[in-house]
């Protein structure tokens, strides 16, 4: 068992070292790691009162080493407890370190040193406020407070110890106000227990109406209260049980709120979700709800490295329905994946990021061994971004073997319009010369779609050759592509 007075040596030490400014990495992180291999396997309940220090309820004695610097940082931020669990983070507790060594921000008070810590910090250690402390008017001393209930002090009436001439004069105690009721300490109760009851419905309506509370608040502190209470109230396996709400019609709009509202830690569960969902209807309402989620989505792209197939095929659908630029790196390094599904997948997700730098992965994609890769990363391409791959698509054109994909390669030169597609499209649609290069029919009035969808001079010049062409399929498709059907 560590004594007591190590971990306030410790403690002192590291609070020094913050404190001082020192620019030696090494020392600070030395100090840490001492600190942290004392703390963290069994954790460690710090606090202090008018009487000294105590440690895991054991009373400190005056005079011990970095005593006395600890219960100055303390009392500077208004804290009287700090509680460490066992296992604790090593970031949650240099933050807490980081704060309690700097300056309070205007009068040092609890609430306010928890509403500066990061959150994760603040809802893995416990920070309370000091034990009652006498009014300032109060003239009482602490020997005088400290004596029993009952004792002769408390009484007005002269100790066996001291003469009676040596007791100051009873003076009347002033009246305590009440405490302030803070609401949102009874919410953290209910939800507490509803989460102890697994009545998730409960949970659910609680959350609602700290949400309803948050925004009706003006005051911006307290709107970070309300921050820390829904992170304490709403663990990850809550918010899970909050998704599954989320499919039910008549809690759909609640559920989504609060999601929202939970951010990263809501768009992390709904991933797990998606990835476990045994139905496709399941995972058609987790995907629906993820859409529609504001922040947080940067965890999405994490998945896309997931050893299942499945996963990844569902998470590179999530980053097309998002349109996450961010995810087109991952995205990238997914277009040789050995299943066909996610490669189809990922084309789509690129097609709908639509960038330029999502050019060069659609250019192997155009060339998959797969038709159906091919179809979908040519159908997703659009101008004006996707006009740097015109001329990758005039090279697909003679080696394509599937009339689906041969097809949609005219059109899609037809929606990018350059030059090069344009010309591209009038050689595919003019006639063969000779019987030997006589060209397939559905392959010649593609390219003419292609060239009505272009637009423009050279294409309605290509269009106007056609109309004397000696097929009369041909002949129709030119003019209804030059407006004349």
């Amino acid at each position: 068992m560590i004594a007591p007075s190590s971990i306030v040596a410790a403690l002192a030490k590291m609070l020094d070292l913050l404190r001082s400014g020192s620019d030696d990495r090494e020392q600070l992180k030395g100090a840490f790691r001492e600190l942290y291999a004392i703390i963290e396997p069994a954790g460690a309940l710090i606090a202090v009162d008018m009487k000294g220090m105590l440690v895991d309820g054991t009373p400190l004695p005056h005079g011990l080493p970095g005593g006395a610097e600890v219960r100055i940082r303390f009392q500077a931020h208004g804290v009287g407890s700090i509680r460490v669990p066992p296992g604790a983070k090593p970031a949650d507790l240099l933050a807490v370190m980081r704060l309690l060594a700097g300056e309070p921000v205007g009068q040092g008070t609890v609430e306010s040193f928890v509403q500066r810590l990061p959150v994760e910090a603040a809802l893995a250690i416990q920070v309370d406020g000091p034990r009652g402390l006498p009014p300032a008017h109060d003239a009482r001393t602490l020997a005088h407070l400290s004596t029993p209930i009952g004792g002769a002090r408390a009484t007005g009436v002269a100790s066996p110890e001291a003469p009676p001439s040596s007791a100051p004069p009873p003076i009347p105690e002033a009246p305590r106000q009440p405490a302030e009721p803070d609401p949102l300490r009874d919410v953290e109760v209910q939800a507490d227990l509803a989460y102890r009851r697994e009545d998730w419905e409960e949970l659910l309506s609680i959350a609602t109406r700290i949400l309803k509370s948050e925004a009706a608040e003006k005051d911006e502190a307290r709107r970070r209260r309300y921050s820390v209470t829904l992170r304490r109230v709403l663990p990850k396996s809550a918010l899970q049980h909050i998704a599954r709400a989320a499919l039910v019609e008549g809690r759909r709009a609640e559920a989504t709120a609060v999601l929202k509202r939970m951010d990263a830690d809501a768009v992390e569960a709904l991933l797990e979700l998606l990835t476990a969902a045994p139905t496709l209807a399941e995972r058609r309402g987790y995907f629906g709800v993820l859409t529609k989620m504001e922040s947080g989505t940067d965890r999405i792209v994490t998945r896309l490295n997931h050893p299942d197939w499945f996963v990844v095929r569902n998470v590179a659908e999530l980053c097309g329905e998002l349109r996450l630029a961010g995810a087109v790196r991952s995205l990238s390094e997914q277009v040789a994946h050995r299943d066909e599904r996610v490669r189809r997948a990922v084309a789509g997700a690129l097609g709908k990021i639509g960038s330029a730098e999502v050019l060069a992965p659609l250019r192997k994609l155009i060339n998959d061994p797969e038709p159906v890769v091919r179809l979908q990363a040519v159908q997703c391409l659009e101008s004006p971004w996707g006009r740097g791959l015109a001329m990758s698509l005039a090279v697909r054109l003679p080696d394509e073997s599937n009339a689906d994909v041969l097809r949609e390669l005219h059109l899609a030169l037809g929606r990018l319009g350059t030059p090069e597609a344009v010309q591209a499209l009038r050689a595919a649609a003019a006639p063969g010369k000779g019987l030997l290069t006589r060209k397939p029919a559905a392959a010649r009035l593609a390219a003419i779609e292609g060239l009505a969808l272009a637009g423009g001079p050279a294409a309605a010049g290509a269009l106007q050759e056609l109309l004397g062409d000696d097929d009369e399929a041909v002949r129709e498709a030119a003019t209804r592509g030059l407006g004349r059907g």
